[in-house]
């Protein structure tokens, strides 16, 4: 290896350890806030209130379509 390879390994390998350090010290910081939630979390939420309001609206259609029937029957 020539000493340009050499440098550019060095300098690599100092780029990498400090960007790791980079995301893992914003990491922490991040995770340390009061309102922090995890990704996952944040997702199971929405799921779970688009489920609530799918089902709310279903609810609601059928309602709707009970009261046509029974206007339909009248």
């Amino acid at each position: 290896m020539d000493r340009t390879n050499k440098s550019l390994i060095a300098v690599s390998a100092v780029s990498g350890a400090l960007l790791g350090w980079v995301v893992k010290q914003s990491v922490s910081k991040r995770q340390e806030r009061v309102d922090y939630k995890p990704f996952v979390e944040r997702v199971k939420n929405r799921e779970r209130n688009f489920y609530a309001e799918g089902r709310k609206r279903a609810k609601e259609i059928e309602s709707i379509k009970q009261e046509v029937h029974h206007k339909i029957e009248q």
